[in-house]
């Protein structure tokens, strides 16, 4: 009945339709008790997403919606500065007023204009007024009328130099106003030039985090995977002589044989690897155990199912921890090197029902050397 009792709608039925009042009472409250203690079908935890991918899934959602927010904010910043840059070119190309240049030798001619305006209107003022009563220097009408005709030419050309001038000014003035718009739209080019600067390298960074997340997030999946694999693996796939050796190397002490400079026999092989050769896993399997023993350096158990154990000692850079599902072929660190020999070395033993088995027996033939 408690097994029953786990589908909801299964209790509505029986509580209102086959059971009397006071059975309804006793199974509603054995149904609320397993409801609690077991609110819903069992699932495996292998197969669920744990919190830490639903996280990693979350942060990568929003770094990528940070990537399109920095890719718009960047185009924005690139349009602006085209904008910007049509603005200058504007401005260099933006036809002004011809100017006619005023030198030291114009004012100076300007100068003695007025000068010799003022010595006309004075000579006109005292001709007139007949203060100019030596015939010696009294004026002709015609010499009055000379007179005129240069002051007013020169008056002329007074009018003219100061209109001059004033364009001139004016033109200054557009020319000074046209440096400062384009001094300004100069500051804000550079000023969206290091934003963008800035955004390009916000963007490698936010890059790089993400191809970061996305490889995490791909082990997990991978660890799934193995993880449903392993789980529902019926039958053991770890088949005696269809099993690789770790990694290539040469075996330079073979399983029973005692040990070097000891008195026990060696409960694995002993394997001379190439340098900066990788270590792998025979089979799949689950991470048992990391951790550094006397006389083997870093050790790794794995677990295939069925009682069927592989340990790798004398391991270095070790690329797994405990709970780690591992494939046939996954990559788990690196051997020692020995002091002795300069080349690395690998302890290998394989368990079966908790005894040490020769590896020879287990392994592919032709691989032992």
């Amino acid at each position: 009945v408690m097994k029953e009792l786990e589908n909801r709608e299964f209790l509505l039925e029986i509580q209102n339709n086959l059971l009397p009042f006071f059975q309804k009472k006793v199974l509603l409250s054995l149904a609320i008790v397993g409801c609690l203690i077991c609110p819903q079908p069992l699932v495996s935890q292998e197969s669920q997403p744990s919190n830490q991918e639903l996280y990693l899934e979350h942060r990568i959602k929003r770094l990528l919606q940070e990537q399109n927010d920095i890719r718009k904010e960047l185009a924005n910043h690139q349009e602006q500065e085209k904008s910007i840059i049509t603005i200058l070119q504007g401005l260099q190309h933006q036809s002004s007023l011809p100017q006619t240049q005023v030198n030291s030798l114009h004012l100076l001619e300007a100068k003695v204009v007025m000068a010799r305006i003022q010595a006309i209107q004075k000579i006109l003022l005292h001709s007139s007024t007949g203060l100019l009563r030596t015939s010696k220097y009294r004026l002709t009408n015609y010499e009055k009328h000379w007179l005129l005709l240069i002051l007013r030419k020169d008056i002329s050309d007074i009018h003219q130099m100061y209109a001059t001038q004033q364009q001139n000014d004016e033109a200054s003035a557009r020319e000074a106003q046209k440096k400062i718009e384009q001094s300004e739209y100069e500051e804000q080019r550079v000023v969206l030039q290091k934003n963008q600067v800035r955004l390009f390298q916000q963007l490698q960074e936010n890059q790089q985090i993400l191809e970061d997340l996305l490889e995490t997030q791909e082990k997990y999946q991978q660890q799934r995977k193995l993880a449903a694999l392993f789980e529902a693996k019926s039958e053991s796939n770890f088949l005696q002589g269809q099993l690789p050796l770790p990694v290539q190397g040469k075996v330079i002490q073979r399983f029973g044989k005692f040990r070097l400079s000891s008195s026990h026999r060696s409960k694995g092989i002993l394997i001379e690897t190439p340098p900066e050769a990788n270590v792998s896993s025979i089979a799949l399997g689950k991470v048992s155990f990391v951790n550094s023993l006397t006389g083997l350096n870093k050790v790794v158990i794995i677990d295939h199912g069925n009682h069927h154990f592989s340990v790798y000692g004398l391991l270095e850079k070790v690329q797994v921890k405990e709970g780690d599902y591992v494939n046939r072929g996954s990559v788990i660190g690196k051997g020692v090197t020995n002091p002795k020999t300069l080349r690395p070395n690998l302890f290998f033993e394989l368990r079966v029902n908790q005894q040490s088995v020769d590896p020879q027996k287990w392994v592919v033939e032709g691989w032992i050397n």
